[in-house]
């Protein structure tokens, strides 16, 4: 009976394992979505500067001639609208991001909670079995001192 007790709560234990596992690689699989986003980032931003840099130049060159001015305000103000629109983009992809994160950080969290709770039921079982077994050497030293006695 205590052996299969022990088998019994090595195999939960050995489920959990291979639960926090799966949880740890959640986790390694959200570092690397953040490194990813951080590149893209960094390569979006580096796109933005020679776009900022394209738009100067484009600008100097072609200053004296007014139509060919218009077309370029034109096509700048679609460069812009495009940027704006990849910011805004970006911002919402972050935004879901970071909800995601938080969703998963909450599930291990709560999983967390329940190993502890269920770590601290199992010390009050032991407890409270000991305290019975205690109880239980007592009144039989108890019955064998009056059978002594008698």
């Amino acid at each position: 009976s205590k052996l299969e007790e022990m088998e019994a709560a090595k195999r939960d234990y050995e489920r959990k394992i291979v639960t926090l596992e799966s949880l740890l690689e959640s986790a390694n699989a959200i570092g690397k979505e953040e490194k990813n986003e951080k590149e893209k980032r960094k390569k979006l931003e580096s796109q933005t500067l020679e776009l900022i840099q394209e738009k100067k130049k484009i600008q100097s060159q072609f200053e004296e001639s007014e139509t060919t001015k218009i077309n370029l305000e034109e096509k700048i103000t679609a460069l812009e609208n495009a940027l704006e629109t990849e910011k805004h983009q970006r911002m919402e992809n972050e935004d879901l991001y970071v909800l995601e994160k938080r969703n998963k950080e909450q599930a291990i969290k709560e999983y967390e909670e329940k190993l502890e709770s269920e770590r601290k039921a199992k010390e009050e079982e032991r407890s409270s079995k000991e305290n019975l077994e205690r109880e239980l050497e007592e009144k039989l030293n108890n019955i064998k001192r009056e059978t002594t006695v008698r």
